[in-house]
């Protein structure tokens, strides 16, 4: 059974994302872990993104210019993959 998210909500996600490599004159599949706000059931908007951090300083350029790109995408939560929820407030009863 889907989890079920309300608006508001921040959940962490990773999901792949496509990155130009000017090195390899090509586009590639790079993974990204982010955290995300639930703006309604089945979509969340990127608040930040992290990738994996390359080698040399040329290519941490492009690295850090993708995460910032991710940034205030809107993504569809039933694609994400390891989807968990941040700053769950749980009730607690407590007998007196």
């Amino acid at each position: 059974m889907a989890k079920k998210f309300e608006a508001g909500q921040k959940i962490k996600a990773g999901y792949y994302t496509s990155v130009y490599k000017p090195k390899l004159d090509g586009w590639r599949s790079e993974y990204v872990e982010a955290t995300l706000e639930v703006i309604s059931p089945g979509k969340a908007r990127v608040i930040s993104a992290e990738m994996e951090q390359a080698g040399s300083k040329r290519q941490g350029f492009y690295v850090a210019g993708a995460e910032s790109k991710e940034k205030g995408k809107v993504k569809i939560i039933s694609k994400l993959q390891k989807v968990e929820l941040m700053n769950v407030k749980v009730k607690v009863n407590r007998k007196k």
